[in-house]
């Protein structure tokens, strides 16, 4: 079964079905700064959850920053690497 990604660039790439069910059993997140003007937060939200209508396990967070990192960011991070890797 072959699957398609968009990517950034808008350029559709395959990916095959058994590299797909190796990264199912994976969580993402998702940190994205709501001015970012590199890349659109709405983009990145409509990817996130093109990745849970496939049935991946996500979480998805927005702050207040351009293209960048902010400390609440990065406590969120380090909370959920903590969450993932006692699973």
């Amino acid at each position: 079964v072959e699957r398609h990604i968009e990517t950034v660039d808008n350029r559709v790439q395959p990916v095959d079905g058994a590299r797909i069910g190796r990264v199912r059993s994976n969580t993402f997140l998702g940190a994205h700064g709501r001015d970012d003007g590199v890349i659109p937060c709405d983009f990145a939200k409509r990817s996130f959850e093109q990745l849970a209508a496939a049935g991946y396990p996500v979480s998805w967070q927005v702050y207040f920053v351009e293209h960048g990192l902010v400390m609440e960011e990065i406590r969120d991070i380090e909370d959920w690497l903590g969450q993932v890797l006692q699973a």
